[in-house]
Protein backbone atom coordinates (compact mmCIF):
# COMPACT_ATOMS: atom_id res chain seq x y z
CA UNK A 1 0.00 0.00 0.00
CA UNK A 2 0.86 3.73 -0.92
CA UNK A 3 -0.10 7.02 0.42
CA UNK A 4 -1.56 9.46 -2.09
CA UNK A 5 0.00 12.66 -3.19
CA UNK A 6 -2.34 14.61 -2.91
CA UNK A 7 -4.96 13.83 0.49
CA UNK A 8 -2.34 11.45 1.86
CA UNK A 9 -5.24 8.25 1.77
CA UNK A 10 -3.70 4.54 1.31
CA UNK A 11 -4.05 3.44 -2.16
CA UNK A 12 -2.98 0.82 -4.15
CA UNK A 13 0.75 0.96 -5.71
CA UNK A 14 -0.45 0.55 -9.28
CA UNK A 15 -2.98 3.06 -8.86
CA UNK A 16 -2.48 6.09 -11.89
CA UNK A 17 -5.35 8.37 -9.85
CA UNK A 18 -6.62 8.80 -6.06
CA UNK A 19 -9.87 7.41 -6.11
CA UNK A 20 -10.66 9.81 -2.96
CA UNK A 21 -9.53 13.56 -4.42
CA UNK A 22 -8.29 12.34 -8.29
CA UNK A 23 -4.53 13.16 -8.11
CA UNK A 24 -2.30 11.65 -10.24
CA UNK A 25 0.20 9.41 -8.53
CA UNK A 26 3.00 9.03 -11.29
CA UNK A 27 3.60 12.06 -12.47
CA UNK A 28 6.74 12.44 -14.11
CA UNK A 29 6.97 16.21 -15.54
CA UNK A 30 6.41 19.20 -14.12
CA UNK A 31 3.31 20.12 -16.18
CA UNK A 32 1.93 16.93 -14.72
CA UNK A 33 2.26 17.71 -11.42
CA UNK A 34 0.83 21.27 -11.90
CA UNK A 35 -2.14 19.40 -13.71
CA UNK A 36 -2.11 17.68 -9.90
CA UNK A 37 -2.11 20.92 -8.27
CA UNK A 38 -4.58 22.18 -10.07
CA UNK A 39 -6.92 19.00 -9.49
CA UNK A 40 -5.96 19.07 -6.10
CA UNK A 41 -7.31 22.49 -5.59
CA UNK A 42 -10.52 21.61 -7.90
CA UNK A 43 -11.28 19.04 -5.34
CA UNK A 44 -10.70 21.56 -2.15
CA UNK A 45 -12.98 24.51 -3.77
CA UNK A 46 -15.30 22.36 -4.37
CA UNK A 47 -15.78 21.30 -0.39
CA UNK A 48 -15.80 25.40 -0.16
CA UNK A 49 -18.23 26.12 -2.91
CA UNK A 50 -20.51 23.29 -1.12
CA UNK A 51 -19.61 24.72 2.70
CA UNK A 52 -21.11 28.33 1.36
CA UNK A 53 -24.04 26.73 -0.58
CA UNK A 54 -25.02 24.69 3.13
CA UNK A 55 -24.05 28.14 5.16
CA UNK A 56 -26.29 30.37 2.84
CA UNK A 57 -29.43 27.62 3.09
CA UNK A 58 -28.61 27.88 6.40
CA UNK A 59 -29.51 31.18 6.54
CA UNK A 60 -32.44 31.13 4.56
CA UNK A 61 -34.27 28.88 6.80
CA UNK A 62 -33.11 30.71 10.09
CA UNK A 63 -34.62 34.05 8.95
CA UNK A 64 -31.76 35.49 7.93
CA UNK A 65 -33.69 35.75 4.24
CA UNK A 66 -36.74 34.79 3.12
CA UNK A 67 -37.28 34.73 -0.36
CA UNK A 68 -36.89 38.22 -1.13
CA UNK A 69 -38.04 39.56 1.96
CA UNK A 70 -34.76 41.17 3.67
CA UNK A 71 -34.48 40.91 7.79
CA UNK A 72 -35.80 44.60 8.49
CA UNK A 73 -39.18 43.32 6.11
CA UNK A 74 -39.56 39.97 8.02
CA UNK A 75 -39.18 41.39 11.21
CA UNK A 76 -41.82 44.40 10.14
CA UNK A 77 -44.18 42.20 9.39
CA UNK A 78 -43.80 40.19 12.85
CA UNK A 79 -44.42 43.31 14.66
CA UNK A 80 -47.38 43.82 12.18
CA UNK A 81 -46.46 46.65 10.12
CA UNK A 82 -45.85 46.80 5.97
CA UNK A 83 -42.84 47.42 4.66
CA UNK A 84 -43.81 49.60 2.09
CA UNK A 85 -43.61 53.09 2.14
CA UNK A 86 -46.48 55.31 2.78
CA UNK A 87 -45.19 58.19 1.24
CA UNK A 88 -44.31 56.42 -1.80
CA UNK A 89 -47.58 54.49 -2.19
CA UNK A 90 -49.49 58.04 -1.53
CA UNK A 91 -47.99 59.79 -4.18
CA UNK A 92 -48.37 56.79 -6.40
CA UNK A 93 -51.89 56.97 -5.69
CA UNK A 94 -51.81 60.62 -6.05
CA UNK A 95 -50.23 60.82 -9.96
CA UNK A 96 -50.40 57.37 -10.93
CA UNK A 97 -53.60 56.03 -9.32
CA UNK A 98 -56.00 56.06 -12.54
CA UNK A 99 -53.71 53.01 -13.78
CA UNK A 100 -53.57 51.26 -10.42
CA UNK A 101 -49.75 51.75 -9.73
CA UNK A 102 -49.83 52.14 -6.24
CA UNK A 103 -52.34 49.04 -5.59
CA UNK A 104 -49.41 47.16 -7.45
CA UNK A 105 -46.58 48.55 -5.27
CA UNK A 106 -48.68 47.63 -2.56
CA UNK A 107 -49.56 43.82 -3.42
CA UNK A 108 -53.22 44.42 -4.38
CA UNK A 109 -53.32 43.09 -8.27
CA UNK A 110 -56.86 42.52 -8.24
CA UNK A 111 -57.55 46.35 -7.39
CA UNK A 112 -54.77 47.45 -9.97
CA UNK A 113 -56.59 45.83 -12.62
CA UNK A 114 -59.48 47.14 -11.33
CA UNK A 115 -58.27 50.62 -11.94
CA UNK A 116 -56.10 49.68 -15.36
CA UNK A 117 -60.20 48.33 -16.22
CA UNK A 118 -61.83 51.71 -15.05
CA UNK A 119 -59.19 53.86 -17.04
CA UNK A 120 -59.51 51.49 -20.31
CA UNK A 121 -63.08 51.56 -19.86
CA UNK A 122 -63.14 55.49 -20.42
CA UNK A 123 -60.78 55.93 -22.98
CA UNK A 124 -63.02 53.15 -25.06
CA UNK A 125 -65.50 55.05 -23.96
CA UNK A 126 -63.81 58.30 -25.91
CA UNK A 127 -63.06 56.72 -28.75
CA UNK A 128 -66.58 55.52 -29.54
CA UNK A 129 -68.03 58.51 -28.75
CA UNK A 130 -69.03 59.47 -32.10
CA UNK A 131 -69.98 55.96 -33.39
CA UNK A 132 -72.41 55.45 -30.59
CA UNK A 133 -75.48 58.22 -28.80
CA UNK A 134 -74.97 57.61 -25.30
CA UNK A 135 -71.79 56.36 -25.10
CA UNK A 136 -70.87 60.22 -23.91
CA UNK A 137 -72.06 59.84 -20.59
CA UNK A 138 -69.49 56.58 -20.05
CA UNK A 139 -66.04 58.27 -19.75
CA UNK A 140 -66.85 61.05 -17.41
CA UNK A 141 -68.16 58.14 -14.87
CA UNK A 142 -65.13 56.10 -14.76
CA UNK A 143 -62.71 58.53 -14.87
CA UNK A 144 -64.40 60.09 -11.79
CA UNK A 145 -64.96 57.00 -10.15
CA UNK A 146 -61.64 55.97 -10.22
CA UNK A 147 -59.88 59.71 -10.05
CA UNK A 148 -61.98 59.84 -6.28
CA UNK A 149 -60.80 56.32 -5.35
CA UNK A 150 -57.33 56.93 -5.84
CA UNK A 151 -57.68 60.19 -4.33
CA UNK A 152 -59.40 58.58 -1.00
CA UNK A 153 -56.65 55.84 -0.83
CA UNK A 154 -54.38 58.68 -1.18
CA UNK A 155 -55.69 60.82 1.64
CA UNK A 156 -55.99 57.05 3.75
CA UNK A 157 -52.52 56.42 3.19
CA UNK A 158 -51.33 59.86 4.38
CA UNK A 159 -53.49 59.02 7.48
CA UNK A 160 -51.97 55.68 8.46
CA UNK A 161 -55.21 54.07 7.59
CA UNK A 162 -53.82 52.07 4.29
CA UNK A 163 -53.11 48.39 4.33
CA UNK A 164 -50.88 46.57 1.90
CA UNK A 165 -51.71 43.48 -0.10
CA UNK A 166 -51.34 41.58 3.01
CA UNK A 167 -53.58 43.10 4.99
CA UNK A 168 -50.77 44.81 7.21
CA UNK A 169 -51.84 48.55 7.95
CA UNK A 170 -48.62 50.97 5.75
CA UNK A 171 -47.14 52.76 8.68
CA UNK A 172 -43.48 53.31 7.81
CA UNK A 173 -42.90 56.80 6.31
CA UNK A 174 -39.67 55.71 4.27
Amino acid sequence: MAKCKGCGEEIAEDVVFCPKCGVRQNSSSAREQNIDKIVANAASVTDDVSSVISDAHNLVKFGKKVGKATVKEVTEKKEGASPKSRVVAALLASFLGMIGVHSFYLGKKGTGVIHLLLTAIGIAAIALMESFDGIYVIAPIAFSINGIWSFIIAIMLLCGAGKDGDGLPVKNWS
